[in-house]
């Protein structure tokens, strides 16, 4: 055992990993013991087998550790993270695996990453890898379709599919479609509801447009919305448009037709107008190019609502060769004409788009912010996540329902975590209702054991709405899996639960953020001490990891700039400055707290009470009539801070709130 101790401190990462191979089969708790000096190893396999090697101890921090390899800006830690990947749960990576597809740019790693997909092949897994591969475009698109014809064929060779590849892809892309489909028909019915007319005038003729190509039920939403639309300019309108696509779809009006409108109508534009919207309507794939660059002379000058039209048209039936006739549309103070014109442009000519992306970003318009997020998600997707995460938390509510509609439009395998957080934090009625829609629609076990978690920490005017869905989500996941049932997603999840609050307090040591600010420090002496401490928490036990840690993961903590310059024999003595240096920063005033119970003592009505927020802790002392919490419980309180010593504040309770 000594010698493979010895083994873990070598130079030579080879030896190391042999020898966490060793120790997790023949002693995992003496490995356990050696978890944080493998986590700071400067090599990045070495940090990779520990973090595979956490997973046997603390399984959803080393999920965090290897999310943390997977998506680093250095490719050694990444190639590290793929290397371990085949060895956790694929249904507890997943996620991470498809979002890293869409953003990873070394082909290698891509096709690394590809094999742990196909030798896990799934029905579910191959629709996300088909919503990855359209989320993408050139090399990495063809890269990832590659990918999902390996899964595909695995499915066919397995008999969990019994149809062959080229009717499964046909198959994935009526699913994608009617999906999408769906995204569209839910947002722009809700438009209609909007109290600005101009709103709904332009989410109906959206709505036109989908039952232009024969989408079924839109009709039915358009009849029942112009029974109830009082403004008759917006009615008008719109039944101006669905005339326009009953007549005829399949001929040119002709010289002769076209002039006796112009002789009888006398020239109005009214007349004008209608006979636009007889080519419009006559407008298809056969005849696009013999008609469009009559249509594009005075495109500018059009009324808006026709601009967009003629854009459609380009987008559905054009090419590079209208791209400056488009790109002069961004130029429109028109928010629907930009919003057109960005994404016909995407479509036609990606690259043209680059230079204007900046301009975009500052327009007064969601909408066309939106649109230049989705174009751009081809070049630069970890930014526009970014973008679309930080929308997600805005003040503005009409701006977080953008950011939604944008997000539900990108691959669901990346934008997952941004929904879930954002169902933590939102409070907008219809937007928490939207959210669950989504979420919904793509059944995933690990987005279920994320909510529970969210449910069992929740107040009470949440738990109703969270049981009531997870109920609905376990019910579905249980008809997608065979031979499992709803009660056992909720078993599982208790389980995770529990497991998740007993590893709460010694998790301190060894957390992803203290690892890594440990890993930026230069001063390598005070790494040393870290590690030392770390061995002696292990030994002493769990409490002594919380008194002794803390007081080492602390801000400004006393200790990085005494152990420096004190002799490691003086630490008694230090232990007093640390007392007496914070002694006169104690807060005189009662405060409120909040946090996990990690340890309890019912003998001297005394808790302990770790408060992520801050990464404070507080032992907490009740009296008499105080009721003394659980180990685990999420617990707020009022409380006198009285002392601090070893990293822990001790304090009166005064009211459990």
């Amino acid at each position: 055992m000594s010698n493979l101790l010895e083994e873990l401190k070598s130079n030579e990462p080879s030896v190391v990993c042999a020898a966490i191979e060793a120790l997790e089969a023949e002693e995992p708790q003496t490995l356990k013991a050696q978890i944080v000096p493998l986590l700071l190893n400067k090599n990045a396999w070495v940090r990779s087998r520990a973090t595979r090697a956490m997973y046997r101890f603390d399984k959803s921090e080393a999920l965090r550790y290897f999310g943390a390899l997977l998506f680093s800006k250095k490719s050694i830690e990444r190639e590290a993270a793929l290397n371990n990947s085949i060895f956790f749960p694929f249904n507890q990576i997943e996620a991470f695996l498809l979002k890293y597809l869409t953003l990873e740019q070394d082909q290698n790693l891509i096709q690394k990453a590809g094999v742990v997909f196909m030798v896990n092949p799934d029905k579910a897994t191959a629709y996300r890898l088909f919503e990855a591969k359209q989320a993408t475009k050139g090399l990495r698109s063809n890269l990832i379709a590659s990918i999902l014809v390996g899964v595909l064929n695995s499915l066919y060779q397995t008999k969990l599919e019994k149809n062959p590849p080229e009717i499964q892809l046909k198959n994935l892309q009526k699913e994608y479609e009617s999906k999408k489909t769906k995204i569209y028909i839910n947002h722009f019915s809700a438009m209609l509801g909007s109290e600005d007319s101009s709103i709904r005038l332009k989410a109906a003729l959206k709505l036109c447009e989908l039952k232009k190509k024969n989408v079924p039920d839109v009709g039915v939403i358009i009849d029942e919305y112009l029974n109830t639309e009082e403004d008759e300019r917006v009615v008008n309108q719109v039944r101006l448009y669905l005339h326009s696509i009953s007549s005829s779809q399949s001929e040119i009006p002709t010289k002769e037709s076209k002039e006796e409108v112009k002789d009888t109508e006398d020239k109005k534009e009214k007349d004008s107008q209608t006979s636009r919207e007889a080519m419009y309507a006559s407008i298809n794939k056969e005849n696009y190019s013999q008609i469009i660059q009559n249509l594009l002379t005075d495109l500018k000058n059009l009324p808006s609502s026709e601009q967009i039209r003629i854009i459609g048209f380009i987008k559905e039936y054009g090419s590079e060769k209208e791209t400056d006739s488009v790109l002069s549309c961004l130029e429109s103070q028109d928010y629907e004409v930009q919003q057109a014109a960005i994404e016909c442009i995407s479509k036609i000519n990606q690259e043209a788009l680059k230079p204007y992306f900046s301009n975009l970003m500052k327009s007064d318009s969601d909408q066309v912010k939106l649109a230049a997020v989705n174009a751009f998600a081809l070049f630069d997707k970890a930014q526009v996540l970014s973008l679309l995460g930080q929308m997600m938390i805005s003040v503005r509510a009409s701006q977080r329902k953008s950011a939604l509609f944008c997000l539900e439009n990108l691959d669901f395998a990346s934008v997952s975590d941004i929904l879930v957080s954002a169902v933590k934090v939102e409070k907008d009625k219809d937007i928490r209702k939207e959210l669950f829609t989504v979420l919904f629609a793509y059944p995933n076990e690990e987005i279920f054991y994320e909510l529970y978690f969210y449910y069992m920490d929740s107040n009470a005017s949440e738990k109703a709405e969270l049981k009531f869905f997870l109920t609905k989500y376990s019910e579905k996941l249980a008809l997608q899996n065979i031979g499992r049932k709803k009660e056992d997603y909720w078993k599982t999840a208790e389980a995770r639960w529990s497991e998740e609050k007993a590893n709460v307090a010694q998790r301190e040591a060894y957390k992803l953020e203290n690892i890594q600010r440990l890993l930026k420090k230069d001063d390598s002496k005070e790494k040393i001490e870290l590690v030392r401490f770390a061995f002696i928490c292990h030994s002493f036990g769990l409490f002594l990891t919380l008194l002794i840690w803390f007081g080492f993961m602390a801000p400004n903590a006393w200790f990085y700039r005494n152990a420096n310059n004190k002799d490691n024999n003086k630490k008694t003595e230090a232990s007093n400055v640390q007392e007496n240096k914070y002694a006169d920063f104690l807060p005189t005033e009662p405060i409120t707290v909040k946090g996990v119970v990690t340890e309890v003592s019912v003998e001297n009505k005394q808790a302990m009470l770790y408060d992520e927020s801050t990464g404070n802790n507080y032992m907490l002392i009740f009296n008499e009539e105080q009721h003394i919490p659980e180990i685990g419980n999420t617990l707020s309180v009022q409380i006198m801070v009285e002392d601090y010593e070893n990293s822990v504040y001790t304090a009166e309770v005064i009211n459990v709130l």
